[in-house]
């Protein structure tokens, strides 16, 4: 059963704190909604995110709209306009404001890096990879994180399985890529030299994929967090994260 809460408005706290130099970088938000207020943050490492966000915000984008995916352990999403006033029986998800945002993922998470999905991090939806390569962000929809905590052992699991899916898609690429090489020596019979290439690129590739820091590697940050608070680590390099909740963390539980 799919449940829909209502965002009443949004209030954007940095109008009223242009003083503070520190509250320029960082503006807090106030959702509030049908079923209690959070306040999130957001985060001056993702300035185009940030600066998006607080628009639609002070133009009215948000209001009325309807938090319209709940998936319990995992996150909250909501900033579909197709939402607001939405009947019953209407899909809704799709929608945002007609453009989207370049990425600003972290790409090398440090542990003084906070662009990471720990439990309460403000994250930009976006379409899947075969139909968004580039890793578009929508430009109005998001999630709030909730997630799960995970042991050290399970991130080390995380690492490994990720490293042998993005093996396997570049090797298979790589294949592909060769197919007339291989095809040339299968049809000599030179078995040794179809052994050779092949070994030869899987060192290459292997040499690529434990050098690429693009795979996930967790840091000793989201380690901490991902054994306490807990989070969703796979989305990790993948989705932009652009703030956190830092108050109503209790409403989004309940939500």
């Amino acid at each position: 059963m799919r449940h829909y809460f209502s965002i009443l408005t949004f209030a954007a706290a940095a109008l009223l704190l242009t003083s503070c130099a520190k509250t320029q970088e960082e503006p807090l938000v106030e959702f509030q909604t049908t079923l209690g207020n959070f306040t999130v943050k957001l985060y001056k490492e993702t300035p185009a995110h940030r600066d998006n966000f607080v628009k639609l915000v002070n133009d009215g984008f948000y209001d009325g709209l309807l938090i319209h995916r709940v998936e319990k352990d995992y996150m909250m999403q909501t900033g579909d306009p197709g939402s607001k006033n939405a009947s019953i029986n209407r899909a809704i998800g799709t929608g945002g404001p007609g453009y989207d945002l370049e990425p600003e993922i972290d790409t090398i998470i440090s542990d003084s890096s906070r662009l990471f999905n720990k439990r309460g991090a403000l994250t930009a939806a976006r379409m899947p990879d075969h139909l968004n390569p580039n890793k578009m962000s929508n430009g109005s929809q998001f999630y709030i994180i909730v997630g799960q905590t995970f042991t050290q052992q399970q991130l080390d699991t995380l690492e490994m399985m990720d490293r042998n899916s993005k093996l396997d898609i570049i090797w298979q690429k790589l294949i592909m890529a060769n197919r007339d090489k291989i095809d040339a020596c299968n049809r000599r019979n030179d078995a040794e030299k179809r052994l050779q290439f092949i070994q030869d690129s899987l060192t290459q590739v292997a040499s690529d994929i434990i050098n690429n820091r693009k795979t996930l590697k967790f840091t000793k940050a989201q380690r901490d967090a991902y054994t306490t608070v807990g989070g969703i680590p796979a989305l990790d390099k993948e989705y932009t994260v652009f703030g956190e909740v830092v108050k109503g963390m209790d409403v989004i539980m309940k939500i």
